[in-house]
Parts: C-alpha cells; structure tokens; sequence
C-alpha cells in the first residue's frame, strides 16, 4: 500500500513537472528587430555584435540605413555590397528618410526616394523609414500619408513612421501604415513608461531604448516590452549623442 501510494506521487509530480516543461515551451520566444543600422556597410560583415543579433532573431529583422542622412550624392560600392550581405542573411532593409516633422519640403523628399530607387533599386529596399515625424494634426496626417502613397508608388511599400512618441490610436487603426516607433527615449526615461496603445492587424508598433544598463539576460525586458503591445524591439547600452552607431546583441543568451 505505501508503495503503491509513493508510485503515485512520483507519477503525479512528473506528470506535473512535464505540464510546466511544456507551457513554457508553448510561449512565444519570437522577437522581432528594428534596427538603425548607422554603421559603415564596410563593417557589417565582420561585425560580432550584428551578425549574432541577425542570428539570434527568430522574428523578422528590419534594418534602417542611411547612407548620408538620406540617399547621398553618389551610389555607393560599398553600400551595394552591404546592402546585398544583409539580403543574404534574410535582413529587410528600409531606407531613412528625414521630413523635419512636415516642415521639410515635400519636393525634396520625392528627390529623396527617387534617389534611393535610382542608386539601391526595390529589389534591396523594402521600404522607407520617416524619421522625425509628427501626427499631432490633420495637416501633419496628410503631409505623412503623402510621401508614404508616393513612396509606394516606387514600390517601397513597407512604410515605418518614427515620430518616437505615442499617437493617436485612431492612426494604428486605420490599417495605412506598416510600423510605427511609438517609444524612442533612454533608459532612465523607460523605467515607468506604460505604453497605452495597441497594435492592430496591419499597422505594429516598435520601441527603440537607449541607454540599456548592461544584463546577463535581457529575457525579461522583452517580456516587458511585447506586454506593453511591442511587435518589434531593440535595446542597447549605447548612450553617447549617437546611440545609433553602434550595434547592441540584446539577444545573447
């Protein structure tokens, strides 16, 4: 009888111990990157830190370039090749654009996509991203929904908006845009953040952070970020004026 009691417990704490085994492997470990990728092309292929976060991904990677705070004056050899070794590593690659939040000629950023088109061609640019955006109005709205139709009508269709802050919900909404940056601060500003917005079918959100302290895992932090609706991620140590000019693994294990 004690025997049979003793095998009883055992089964039950293994059978237990494999329920929890399985819930935790049942949890989604995808994380999706959006980088700005403000390196030199010539540094990409060696570059530890990129190439393991590129590996260490199991959603879509995104990287941002940005030859020249913008296209340029020239091609660039060097950016062909850069470009064509993210492509080889399953990278989606999206081109910076800045619009001085709408204040910039509208003009002058057609120029800027064109440009793009002429030098990297659509079969290495997935799409645009806008920096310095603002959606605080109706003209600001339109201004944006502007140059993101002309950039599709490039075929640079997947269009990110960056104006670094929440929006108005209405605006993820509506199904226009493919992703917005709506967190785009440091660290110590980060730590009682509360995102209030969520993504819809069409439309995800990103969050950018600076300033990271540094962690043996990151693991909760983006526990912490996908539960506050963030579809793509990326955290990094780097603070100097230039958090962007380096790359950060937040994904080591």
């Amino acid at each position: 009888m004690k025997k049979y009691l003793l095998s009883t417990f055992i089964i039950m704490l293994l059978f237990l111990q494999g329920c929890g085994g399985s819930s935790d492997e049942n949890q989604d470990s995808t994380v999706s990157v959006l980088l700005a990728l403000y390196t030199h092309p010539r540094e990409w292929q060696d570059d530890q830190e990129l190439n393991g976060l590129i590996e260490a991904t199991q959603g879509d990677f995104i990287a941002i370039v940005n030859p020249s705070n913008g296209p340029g004056l020239s091609q660039s050899a060097e950016y062909l090749d850069g470009l064509d070794y993210l492509l080889d590593q399953n990278v989606s690659i999206v081109a910076y654009i800045y619009t001085s939040y709408g204040s910039r000629n509208k003009q002058d950023i057609y120029n800027d996509i064109d440009t793009y088109v002429s030098y990297y061609g659509t079969k290495r640019l997935k799409g645009v991203f806008f920096d310095e955006v603002s959606l605080k109005n109706d003209a600001n709205q339109t201004f944006i929904k502007e140059i993101s139709t002309y950039a599709r009508s490039k075929n640079l269709n997947y269009i990110v908006l960056n104006p670094g802050t929440g929006v108005d919900q209405s605006i993820i909404d509506e199904n226009y845009y493919n992703l917005i940056v709506t967190y785009e601060n440091p660290y110590n500003k980060y730590i009682n953040f509360k995102n209030t917005l969520h993504s819809s079918a069409v439309t995800k959100q990103s969050l950018l952070v600076y300033g990271y302290p540094e962690l043996q895992s990151y693991t909760k932090e983006i526990e912490k970020a996908k539960a506050m609706h963030y579809d793509y991620i990326y955290l990094t140590t780097d603070n100097d004026s230039n958090p962007w000019d380096s790359v950060f693994n937040f994904l080591r294990k």
